[in-house]
Order: C-alpha cells, then structure tokens, then sequence
C-alpha cells in the first residue's frame, strides 16, 4: 500500500550524495513488530564497501554532526490482531459478548488490513463466550491471557508440542536450530486436538524426528534396522551426540537413517546386495595380511571385525583356533593363520622370541578394516593386563632376538559387485555375468561365490 512506509531524508533531495552524509529514516507504518533488518543490494553500482552504513546501536551522524538513532517497532503485531481467528488465511473476526471487531487501518480506525484491529462496539470484556473460553485470564485492557496448552484471542485454540526448527534461519555462523518451533515447523497443528500431523519427512509428537526412509509400511521396507545418527556413529566405533551442549550434533538423535540386513543395501534397504568380488582381469596386486602380535601368560582375548565379535580365545590358542573363531564371523569367509613362532597365539615376556599372528585374508578384498582386540582378560606373570598389538597398512614389529622383522600389507585387490564382470539384478541380488565370467571359489578359480570372478578357459582344438 502506499501509505506502508514514510521515507525521509536529513539531507538533499536524492539518496546518495558526494556533498553531503544523507541519513534515510525509513519508518514502517503497516507492518508492526520486530522487523527484520534491510538487505543492501548494490550489484551493477559504483556503490563501494563504507558508502551505505546501516545504523548500529552507537546511532549515525550526518554532516552537521547531528545524531540518529534507529527504534525498534514496540506495537503488537498478533495474527488477526488478537481479535479474531484465521480461518483459511482470512480473519474471522470476535462477535461475542455483543462485542465486535472488524477490519482496521492499523491505527484503531476502520480500514482494509483484514486484520479484526478496530472495535465497533464499546468493549468490556474479554473475547469468547465464557470469558477467554475459559481457558485463561482477562486482563484489565479485555485481553486473554491464555493458560498453557491454550492460545488464539480468545483462547480456544490448543497448541501443539514444539520442537528445534528444521528450517529457522541462522543467526550467525554454525549457529542454527535454537529456535524453537510448533511441530518443529515439519507440520502442521491440528488446532482443535492440540496434535501436530507432519509432513512426510518427519514424525514424531513435535515432528521432532526425521524418519527412516520406506516405500512399505515398515522402516527400512523391512530389511533393516532404524537408527539415530548417534547410534550409527556408537556401531561403527564413533560417538556423536553424547555431548548435548555441543551444537554441531543438534541432529545425533533426530535424523535417522537404515543400517540394512545382510544381502540388501541402499538408502532405504529396497535393493538385494550382489556378491562382492576381486577383478580377475587386473594384476600385480595384493590380497591384505594383518599381523597380531599378543603378550600374555595366561587368560584368553576376543577379535572383533566389522562390529562382528568372536567367542573367547585362549591365551595358548593354536593356529587353527584361531583361524576358526575368526571364520566363525559373518564378515569373513575364509582366511588363512599362521604363526611365526611357538605353537600358542601369545607370547610370554620372558620367551626369548615373540610370536607373530598372521592373518592372510583370501576371500574378502581390498583395504580392509583392521581387526580389533580386546585384552583385557589376558594377563602377565605379575597379573597385570596384557598387551596386544595389531599390524595393518604395512606397519610391522621391530626385529627380534632373531633378526626377523615382519610387515604388514595393505590390501590393493578389488570389492566389487560381480567383481566388475558382470551386471547385479539389484531386485534378486544375481549377478549376470559377462562372456567369459562365472562363479568364482573368491579367489579367482571356479566356484560357487556367484560374483563373476572365474576367468572362463576358452580351448581351442584344431583337426587335420
């Protein structure tokens, strides 16, 4: 409207001058309230950095030194003027208690706001039938204040639960999510039930939680478990979120995603994971070796991999223990141990060479994860915890009292679905194998691993 702002100026007749300091007072007459602060847009100026200054609570001075000051708006800028109920984005306004509002100028007479702002009846008493519906307190100016649970002008309209907004805008660098909302501002609230129904990308009372994604009725299309980001973070050794005053994880326990069973995999678990394998066109490269190296004198340790823990292992385990606890995992199909020296996994302190574990892997490809130990229940002559230690990336021990030294090797082979030789079915989770590629053993000879990863022998025979 053109009455909705006043423009002055202190100085000339034109916004910018090369003479003089102009200061523009810009006074907002329709809209009421904080408002937020005006965005300079200089592009395609000759406007530099220093030739518009926004005032600042130290004020602005013009040529003459005089100085002005900027005021924050104090009127109250109520939906409807708290006079009224918004009904489909129109104002229905109060005519109860033989009291009536109707549409204002913004200054208590009558105008085209659609905002219920001016009284056409003497008023001496608060809105709704029974006095602020009789869900809060009239005040001495024949305003309600509602009781919790309870808003509108005359408070007959429940609230519903907030939350942290997703979407408030951020009032300075990583500084977001403070402000919070009803329904989280990811739905909408159901004003005569006091419930919020959310979009559908959140959920929750507040709609405080964003989902796991589905296409069924079931989290995850039932190939998976729904977990927070801060209970991803605890399964793949991390912790994010533990520190409810660090700002940065505000999302740890609301944005949750699907960790999927074994053979599904993608963002919502819908597709069926094909074998994974090594190419058996590329060359020179080398399958992963760990190196474990155990102190102990007595009691018994356990190796994790891949999150996946085996059952307890003697201090004096042999070899083939504990190359078959290993296998025991879901993550391992088959590798190879041997020691270095000595017929038990740990050495004493005393033994005068220290045995080496080496663990060849043969079917599982690539850079791989280091295995993790746990010694807490091994101990030395002196009944002291143990040491174990483990080699990985082409780390390795010292040399020992015989001269050895032994390192570990990083896995360069591929992981790859059908083993790069093939097309995977992501509905079965088959891979169609290219001319000349089939199920291989995971090492490259015939098998029946189905990732493609056998070189097919073409023979040809001649006749004379």
């Amino acid at each position: 409207a053109g009455d909705a702002i006043g423009v002055t100026f202190n100085s000339g007749r034109t916004v910018c001058s090369t003479v003089r300091v102009n200061i523009v007072e810009i006074e907002f007459k329709q809209n009421f309230g904080a408002i937020d602060p005006i965005a300079l847009y200089a592009e395609g100026t000759d406007l530099g950095d220093g030739q518009i200054v926004f005032a600042t609570e130290d004020g602005l001075y013009d040529s003459a030194g005089d100085r002005f000051f900027e005021t924050d708006g104090t009127k109250e800028n109520y939906e409807c003027s708290d006079k009224g109920l918004c009904e489909d984005s129109y104002c229905s306004c109060f005519d109860t208690n033989s009291e009536y509002y109707v549409s204002s100028d913004g200054y208590d007479g009558y105008g085209t706001r659609g905002d219920c702002g001016h009284a056409i009846s003497v008023v001496a008493n608060c809105p709704g039938d029974i006095s602020c519906s009789g869900h809060g307190v009239c005040s001495d100016e024949y305003a309600c204040s509602c009781s919790d649970g309870w808003m509108g002008g005359d408070c007959s309209l429940r609230t519903c639960p907030f939350g942290p907004s997703w979407y408030a805008y951020p009032t300075a660098d990583e500084v977001a999510h403070f402000e919070i909302a009803e329904c989280s501002d990811g739905g909408v609230c159901d004003r005569s039930a006091g419930t919020c129904t959310c979009s559908e990308s959140y959920s929750g009372a507040a709609c405080e939680y964003m989902p796991c994604p589905s296409s069924t009725t079931s989290p995850c299309n039932g190939h998976g478990r729904c977990i927070s980001m801060a209970k991803a973070a605890i399964e793949a050794g991390y912790t994010y979120g533990l520190d409810t005053n660090l700002v940065e994880t505000w999302d740890a326990h609301r944005i949750h995603g699907c960790a999927c069973d074994d053979q599904y995999e993608g963002y919502d678990c819908s597709e069926r994971t094909c074998p994974l394998g090594d190419d058996p066109g590329t060359y020179g490269q080398f399958n992963e070796l760990q190196l474990l190296k155990c102190t102990a004198f007595s009691g018994e340790f356990t190796l994790t991999y891949l999150a996946e823990t085996t059952g307890a292992i003697a201090f004096n385990a042999s070899a083939a223990e504990v190359e078959a606890a290993l296998e025991t995992l879901h993550t391992i199909v088959d590798i190879d141990i041997t020691f270095t020296s000595d017929d038990k996994a740990c050495s004493a302190d005393t033994d005068s060479v220290a045995n080496i574990m080496k663990v060849q892997f043969k079917t599982e490809h690539g850079d791989l994860d280091a295995i993790v130990a746990d010694n807490s229940a091994i101990y030395d002559e002196n009944g002291n915890t143990g040491s174990f230690t483990v080699y990985t990336d082409g780390s390795g021990t010292d040399e020992d009292d015989a001269g050895e030294e032994y390192l570990s090797v990083q896995g360069t082979t591929e992981s790859e679905p059908c083993s790069n030789r093939g097309l995977c079915d992501r509905t079965s989770g088959v891979c169609v194998c290219f001319a000349g590629y089939a199920s291989s053993d995971g090492v490259g000879n015939e098998g029946v691993q189905r990732d493609c990863g056998h070189r097919v022998k073409h023979v040809t025979s001649q006749t004379s």
